[in-house]
């Protein structure tokens, strides 16, 4: 419901708002914070990925605990803004996931993970937190599996 709404669907409130002060600059007030977002939320396994920093796409905030970076853009302004968003989360999401391993495990002929896909390097930049936005930072894996 909005304001504009209510004033189609209840014909005294128009009459009320032109005949109390007190009403009307309520309802001026209401309808300047009308549709303006009132908290923040972050999505637990949501992913907005950048080309570039993020800070270049997206203003950020620090969660309630001060470790990890979240966008102050909804997820229409972070489609605006040109960032890819994923839900790792949603079963769609892993379900697609499953799929494509199995079509690559069959394709390959072999299972994905008895393979060594990951170079020493880049285990060691992970584990080190040296990644994007230092996303990973708090948590300083020792192990890939511990990451997963």
């Amino acid at each position: 419901m909005t304001l504009a709404k209510a004033f189609e669907a209840e014909p005294q409130l128009p009459e009320i708002y032109e005949a109390d002060e007190e009403v009307k600059a309520l309802i001026d007030m209401a309808r300047k914070l009308e549709g303006v977002t009132r908290n923040a939320g972050k999505h637990a396994g949501g992913v907005v990925i950048a080309p570039t920093k993020i800070t270049d796409f997206a203003p950020l905030y620090c969660d309630e605990e001060g470790k990890h970076p979240v966008t102050q853009f909804d997820k229409s302004d972070v489609e605006y803004a040109g960032l890819v968003k994923f839900d790792f989360l949603g079963l769609r999401t892993l379900t697609i996931i499953n799929w494509a391993l199995e079509m690559i495990n069959k394709a390959a002929g072999e299972e994905l993970a008895s393979r060594r896909w990951i170079s020493p390097r880049s285990r060691w930049m992970t584990r080190k937190a040296s990644t994007c936005c230092n996303a990973r930072k708090p948590l300083r894996y020792s192990s890939l599996n511990r990451a997963a």
